[in-house]
């Protein structure tokens, strides 16, 4: 997804910001670890209409799996989208 294009702001900031959403989401992972917590592979934010915030943390490793990236975010938009897969 474009988003920078998609919802019209600046793609440099864009860039910057996603990268240290990046450095963050390593920190946080470290604390994971640190404290003997199982790790997570990849992880969910949402923004709900009410200003919920909510992260799920999801522990699966894909690459040890035979789900190609698009069986990925077929399960992802079902899961987080309520998208029903196309047959």
């Amino acid at each position: 997804m474009d988003i920078p294009n998609l919802f019209k702001i600046d793609s440099s900031n864009f860039k910057k910001n996603e990268y240290e959403l990046y450095k963050t989401s390593k920190k946080i992972q470290e604390v994971f670890k640190n404290n003997h917590q199982e790790l997570w592979y990849s992880f969910t934010m949402s923004l709900e209409g009410t200003g919920k915030f909510k992260i799920d943390y999801d522990y699966t490793n894909w690459l040890e799996t035979d789900y190609s990236f698009n069986d990925q975010m077929v399960i992802w938009k079902y899961k987080y989208l309520n998208e029903k897969p196309q047959k």
